[in-house]
């Protein structure tokens, strides 16, 4: 492809679109401390999905934003009450 058809989007966000706004809607909505760092996983419940990952992951970003927290957000799939179970446990 020539070059000048090329446009390189750091991070895969192009600011010129989209801008981080500051909300609190979330934290609102769950009862969430004002200054918390929400991470939102939009998808419904499945192990393909990674939650569980997601969840392992979670003791790691808390050392480094000991105020964030995690919200699922999705809809159903046939086997999401077992799995949800699962990522209880």
């Amino acid at each position: 492809f020539p070059s000048d058809k090329i446009t390189v989007i750091y991070h895969g966000v192009d600011t010129d679109w989209f801008r981080p706004q500051v909300s609190h809607i979330w934290h609102e909505r769950f009862g969430l401390p004002v200054d918390a760092s929400v991470l939102l996983n939009v998808s419904r419940l499945e192990p393909a999905k990674g939650q569980a990952t997601l969840i392992r992951a979670l003791a790691r970003i808390v050392r480094e934003e000991p105020n964030a927290y995690v919200v699922f957000l999705g809809g159903s799939a046939r086997y999401e009450t077992e799995y949800q179970h699962e990522l209880q446990s």
